[in-house]
């Protein structure tokens, strides 16, 4: 992937410290290992290695690199599997991310296992069934297609599947990390005197291990009370995107403006011209799961268990954090919560190895939600300039897009324009910031992900119809072969409404919400007009209604003393007896929680009222229930 705004992927390990293989029969068993050179698809892919094991109890076990992080891929590769292979998917087993035992598959992410990794398992598995391995095709298909339970549905369901974060091992430590008051800054000195727990200090990096997460928050706590930092003036909200226009690099790499035919020139001799600006906040991706890791050194070699779309590139950067060969280092990856571009880094990884190599036990770190939302990566924030030029006729003949800092994915005017011009450019961005979801196209005009598409293409189709409204005309451009039609009028008409998709979804949650709107209309709201027109009659239930119109208030209000004295008798008990017991009980309440002399007596003579009765029904159904003297 070469995606300019997979910032993150080009960062290098989060410290860099000063100066430490399981067999797979161990894993899998008995029997024949099958390694399988096979050329990967496309051209100027590398070849990667698929592995099957046949085990002598007839499981055979699948090995990829990618990671199952609820979407699915386990289930996927399995069913691929057992697809080719002939055999009941009962009888496939996947092992993924784990670098000692699985290929390289590449990070898992921009939706590539289907494509990529389950094609090159299907040919693996042909070829362990056949010398040729021939593939099947899909009207040969008895398991791939068809609906399957996850494979390790009962394990998630029951709690008995361990996340990253449920990991342990014997000994274990929990660490903390000591991070500066704001982004950038830089620890100068620290006096570590007097804190509890195994405390390191190596270069910008301080944390501390303990029994407890507990005591490593709290030691973690007395240390940042006597750090003092390097400040570095930061960009406020207010000044970022004239902090990224006036950092914006023109002349770096990948940054030259790409244009097809005389943009200039068209713009130049447009009859009507638009000029726009957008912005896109920095947005954080708050996993459910947040980060965690538990790392362990042992006889010169670290294993570490963590929550990571990129378990070959998390292990480089461990191995370049210490210093270490990458045969020195193993990562393992558990079945983990999604990420969505948000994990394809390591750096909780690094913390607790290096937390782990100063305790000389194994030791895990949690990132809490609060670290996850300051010191993960971001989306890119984006600064996106349009320009555009309309004829006399309302149609487009010059277009530019220039975006600032989020990246360059479907920069690429969507319409067929004569004369474009586009370009991206990075700018020294205030957070760190890298992939999510669908890349810079969430900012762009025409995302690849059809999820997207919609909400975000809608700033491009409001500067279009601005354009057209200029031209006082209708504006057609084909859009990737297609064609659309951008109309000045706002009106529309009753079918056309009806295929909006606004429309569309208010129709669906009126149809879930019905079930509760006919309770509501049969229960509450009929009773009511019922109940009214009721009132304008005389009516006896023996006999029908006879309409009386205000005759039966006339009578309430004017003929009857009783109904004025039930509304005087309501009206002080609501404005009197209600405040005042409300007030009392939250005096009462406010008591109870003092701290003072005797409330231990207080809450005791308080609640006897509320206790005796329980108890004296308990000792009464005690004396009826009793055998020998009870009834």
């Amino acid at each position: 992937m070469h995606e300019a705004e997979r910032y993150e992927l080009a960062e290098g390990p989060a410290y860099t410290f000063t100066l430490t293989r399981r067999e797979i029969l161990g894993v899998t068993g008995a029997g024949l290992m099958l390694t399988l050179s096979l050329p990967a698809e496309g051209q100027g892919q590398p070849a990667r290695q698929a592995r099957i094991h046949a085990g002598d109890d007839g499981i055979f076990t699948v090995f990829t690199g990618k990671i199952e992080e609820g979407q699915g891929a386990r289930t996927e590769i399995a069913m691929a599997a057992a697809e080719e292979l002939r055999v009941p998917l009962e009888r496939i087993r996947v092992v993924t991310a784990d670098t000692d035992l699985t290929p390289n598959d590449g990070i898992t992410a921009g939706s590539r296992t289907t494509p990529s990794t389950v094609p090159e398992v299907r040919r693996a598995a042909a070829a362990a069934r056949e010398a040729l391995g021939r593939l099947t095709t899909a009207s040969e298909w008895k398991v791939l297609g068809t609906a399957q339970a996850p494979v390790h549905a009962r394990a998630i369901v029951t709690g008995a599947h361990k996340y990253p974060s449920d990991i342990t091992r014997p000994g274990m430590l929990y660490g903390c990390v000591l991070r500066p008051p704001s982004y950038g800054e830089v620890l100068e000195s620290l006096d570590t005197a007097g804190v509890k727990g195994v405390v390191v200090r190596d270069g910008e990096f301080a944390g501390c291990a303990a029994e407890t997460s507990y005591q490593a928050r709290k030691g973690v706590e007395a240390m940042a009370a006597k750090a003092v930092w390097k400040r570095k003036p930061q960009v406020s909200s207010a000044q970022l995107y004239e902090h990224l226009r006036a950092t914006a690099q023109s002349d770096a790499r990948g940054a030259k403006p790409q244009q097809t035919g005389d943009f200039a020139g068209a713009y130049a001799g447009a009859r009507a011209k638009h000029k726009a600006t957008y912005t896109t906040a920095y947005i954080q991706h708050a996993p459910m799961e947040p980060r965690a890791a538990v790392a362990e050194w042992a006889g010169g070699r670290l294993t570490v268990w963590t929550g990571t779309s990129n378990p070959f590139s998390v292990r480089d950067q461990l191995a370049q954090a210490f210093r270490l060969p990458a045969s020195a280092v193993r990562v393992i990856v558990p079945d983990m919560g999604g990420g969505f571009g948000g994990k394809h880094t390591g750096e909780v990884a690094v913390e607790a190895a290096r937390l782990a190599k100063a305790a000389g036990k194994p030791v895990k770190v949690r990132w809490t939600r609060s670290e996850e939302f300051q010191w993960a990566y971001a989306r890119p924030a984006a600064l996106i300039d349009l320009e555009a030029g309309l004829d006399e006729h309302g149609r487009i003949v010059a277009w530019s897009h220039v975006n600032i800092n989020s990246g360059a994915s479907a920069l690429a005017s969507p319409y067929r324009v004569a004369n474009t011009r586009h370009q991206f450019m990075p700018a020294d961005s205030p957070l760190r910031q890298g992939s999510y979801r669908c890349l810079a196209a969430t900012a762009n005009n025409w995302p690849p992900c059809p999820k997207y598409g919609q909400q975000m293409s809608g700033r491009l189709l409001s500067s279009v119809q601005r354009h057209a409204r200029m031209g006082q005309g209708v504006g057609t451009q084909g859009r990737r072969g297609r064609m659309v039609t951008v109309s000045v009028s706002s009106r529309r008409g009753f079918g056309g409404l009806l295929r909006t998709r606004g429309f569309k979804e208010a129709a669906l949650g009126i149809l879930f919400a019905l079930p509760w709107l006919i309770r509501l209309a049969v229960l509450h709201i009929y009773p009511m007009l019922a109940a009214f027109y009721y009132s304008l009659t005389r009516y006896t239930i023996a006999t029908p209604p006879t309409w009386v119109g205000l005759d039966n208030y006339h009578k309430l209000f004017f003929r009857d003393a009783l109904p004025m004295q039930a509304l005087y008798n309501s009206a002080y008990y609501s404005l009197g007896s209600v405040p005042l017991s409300l007030v009392l009980a939250l005096f009462l309440a406010i008591l109870l929680n003092q701290k003072v002399r005797g409330l231990s007596l207080f809450r005791s003579v308080f609640f006897i009222p509320s206790v005796v009765p329980a108890v004296a029904s308990a000792v009464l159904w005690m004396w009826l229930l009793n055998p020998r003297v009870g009834l």
